[in-house]
C-alpha cells in the first residue's frame, strides 16, 4: 500500500482499490437511484421494489453468474435494464460489490453503508 500525506503532512495509507471498491464508484453513479446507495432496494415502491442485496436469502439463492446476467440483460417487465455495454471488469466489479453488500461487513464498502 502506497503511503498518501494528509494535510497535516502525516502520512495515511492509500485504500487499496479492489473490484468491490471500484464496482461501489459504479454502483452509486448508476445502479443507487433506483437500488438505494446501500442496496437495500428501498428506492421504489413495493409493487416495483428492487431486491435487498443485502439479504441473506437473496444472496444465497443467486450465482454470480446470475447477477452478471441480470446485470448485462436487465429484468424484463421491471425496470432493470441491461447494461450490455459494460467492459467485463466492470461486471466483474458490480458484481463484487453486491456480494460486498450481503457480507455484513463494511470493510469492502467506503461508503460505510448497511
Amino acid at each position: 500500500m502506497a503511503a498518501v500525506m494528509r494535510c497535516s503532512g502525516e502520512p495515511r495509507q492509500a485504500a487499496v482499490e479492489t473490484p468491490a471498491v471500484r464496482g461501489e464508484a459504479f454502483f452509486l453513479t448508476h445502479c443507487a437511484s433506483c437500488h438505494g446507495p446501500h442496496g437495500r432496494g428501498t428506492a421504489l415502491a413495493a409493487s416495483t421494489r428492487p431486491p435487498d442485496f443485502q439479504s441473506p436469502a437473496w444472496q444465497s439463492s443467486r450465482t454470480d453468474e446470475q447477477i452478471l446476467q441480470t446485470i448485462v440483460r436487465g429484468k424484463p417487465g421491471t425496470a432493470m435494464l441491461g447494461w450490455p455495454m459494460l467492459s467485463n471488469q466492470e461486471r466483474v466489479d458490480l458484481v463484487a460489490f453486491i456480494r460486498s453488500l450481503g457480507s455484513g461487513s463494511d470493510a469492502t464498502r467506503t461508503n460505510g453503508g448497511g
